[in-house]
C-alpha cells in the first residue's frame, strides 16, 4: 500500500522570486534617492557660489562708494557697472546709495541676474547687501 503525500515544497514555490523582486525594488529606490540628493547638492552648491559672488560684487560697490565719498561726491543712488576684466562679476548689478549728511550711510546692493533686480522671478536670483558708515 502506498500513500501519496502531497509535496510540501509546492507551497514554497515563488518565495525566492518575491524576495529577489523586493531586493531589486529596494536597490532601485536607493539609486533614485542618491540621484536626487546629488542633483540637489549640485544646485545648492551653484546657488552658494552665486551668493558669494554677489557678496563680493557688493563689497566692490561699497569700496567704490567709499572712494567717491572720500572725494566728496556722494550721489544718492548710483548703479555701478562691474569692469569687463572681472568676468565672474559681469552678470551682477550693483547699486550704491549714499544717505545722510555728516555721518553718511553707504549701502551697496548686488543682485543677479540684473534683469530681475528688485523683482525676482526665478529660483536662481541672488541678492546681497552690505553697509558702511563713514564720517
Amino acid at each position: 500500500m502506498s500513500t501519496t503525500r502531497p509535496n510540501q515544497n509546492l507551497r514554497q514555490r515563488g518565495v525566492g522570486i518575491i524576495a529577489a523582486l523586493m531586493v531589486t525594488l529596494l536597490i532601485g529606490g536607493l539609486a533614485v534617492m542618491l540621484a536626487r540628493m546629488t542633483a540637489t547638492q549640485a544646485v545648492s552648491y551653484a546657488l552658494d557660489d552665486r551668493g558669494v559672488r554677489a557678496y563680493w560684487a557688493a563689497r566692490a560697490g561699497l569700496e567704490w562708494g567709499s572712494y567717491q565719498r572720500a572725494n566728496s561726491s556722494c550721489a544718492p543712488s548710483t548703479i555701478v557697472a562691474m569692469p569687463a576684466t572681472a568676468t565672474s562679476l559681469t552678470e551682477y548689478q550693483v547699486t550704491v546709495t549714499c544717505t545722510g549728511s555728516g555721518p553718511v550711510l553707504l549701502t551697496a546692493t548686488a543682485c543677479a541676474p540684473a534683469s530681475e533686480c528688485g523683482a525676482p522671478t526665478t529660483a536662481t536670483y541672488v541678492e546681497r547687501v552690505v553697509t558702511r558708515t563713514m564720517p
